[in-house]
C-alpha cells in the first residue's frame, strides 16, 4: 500500500482543476441546458458520496491515532499525555437538550451549571475547519441562560496520577472559538485524602489557541494520599453564545530543575 496515496504533484494538481472545474460548473447552473444539468446532478452526488465515505473513514483512522497520543507526549517531552475521547471519538456524546447540572457527556466529560431553566443544546459534530487535526468538535449553544456559570469537567484517567508529585507541571492546550467574548477559567483540582488543592487561570480570549500551565510545585500535596485530578473550563456570563470546543489535549512533565 502507498502511504502517501494522493500526495503527489500530479495527484495534487488533479484534485485542484477538479474542484475548480466544479466551482467553475456552479458559477454557470443557470444557463445550462435541462439535460446537461441531470447529467451534471447525477455525477455531483457520485462524487458527493465518495468524498463523504472518505471523509467519514479518514475521521475514524485520525481518532484511532490521536486517542494513542504518543505524539501529544513526544511534542511536549511529556511522560503522560491525554486527549479526550470527544474530539476523535464518534458517537460518544449525545445531543442533550437543556442538560442538568452533572450530565455526563461521554467518558471523563462533565456538564455543570448552576441555571434552573438551562436552554441550551450540547453535541459533538464532524469539525468544519480543515486545519483542525481532532476530526469532531464539541458544541454549547446556549440560549435564555439565568445561572452565573457554566463549566465542564474534564477528569483525567487514573494514569495521570501514576508517579504524581508536586514536581510535576499539567500543561493543557486548547483550540475553541465563541461567538462573542466572555470570561473563561481552566481550574485544577487535586484531591489528596479529605483535601482538594485548587488552581485557577483565566484564559484570556485573543484568539483560537491557548495554553495553560498549572506548576503542582505551589500545592501542599500529599502524595500517598492522591485520589483523583479533574479540570474544570469554566465560562461566566454564557448567555446567548455559542462556544466551540475545537480541541483539548493535557499532558504532564516535570518541572525545571535548577
Amino acid at each position: 500500500m502507498n502511504k502517501n496515496l494522493g500526495q503527489s504533484w500530479t495527484e495534487r494538481r488533479t484534485r485542484k482543476r477538479a474542484q475548480e472545474l466544479w466551482s467553475r460548473i456552479l458559477s454557470q447552473a443557470d444557463g445550462l441546458s435541462l439535460r446537461n444539468l441531470i447529467k451534471l446532478r447525477s455525477d455531483a452526488v457520485k462524487l458527493a458520496d465518495t468524498a463523504r465515505q472518505f471523509s467519514q473513514v479518514a475521521s475514524n483512522e485520525i481518532g484511532k491515532s490521536l486517542a494513542k497520543n504518543a505524539e501529544i507526549a513526544a511534542t511536549k517531552r511529556a511522560d503522560w499525555a491525554w486527549r479526550p475521547e470527544v474530539f476523535f471519538h464518534s458517537g460518544c456524546v449525545h445531543t442533550q437538550i437543556n442538560p442538568t447540572s452533572g450530565q455526563e457527556l461521554g467518558s471523563n466529560l462533565t456538564l455543570h451549571h448552576d441555571a434552573k431553566n438551562p436552554e441550551m443544546i450540547v453535541r459533538q459534530t464532524p469539525t468544519l475547519r480543515s486545519t483542525n487535526l481532532a476530526p469532531f468538535d464539541f458544541v454549547m449553544e446556549v440560549y435564555d441562560f439565568e445561572g452565573s456559570f457554566l463549566s465542564l469537567a474534564f477528569d483525567l484517567p487514573d494514569q495521570a496520577l501514576d508517579g504524581l508529585s508536586n514536581q510535576n507541571i499539567f500543561e493543557m492546550d486548547l483550540r475553541l472559538s465563541t461567538e462573542h467574548t466572555l470570561p473563561i477559567f481552566a481550574r485544577i483540582n487535586v484531591q489528596h485524602g479529605p483535601n482538594v488543592d485548587e488552581q485557577i487561570k483565566e484564559i484570556t480570549e485573543l484568539g483560537t489557541q491557548f495554553n495553560v500551565e498549572f506548576d503542582l510545585g505551589y500545592m501542599n500535596l500529599n502524595e500517598n494520599r492522591l485520589e483523583k485530578v479533574w479540570i474544570d473550563l469554566i465560562f461566566d456570563d454564557a448567555q446567548m453564545n455559542k462556544i466551540v470546543l475545537h480541541d483539548v489535549t493535557i499532558c504532564r512533565r516535570l518541572r525545571a530543575q535548577f
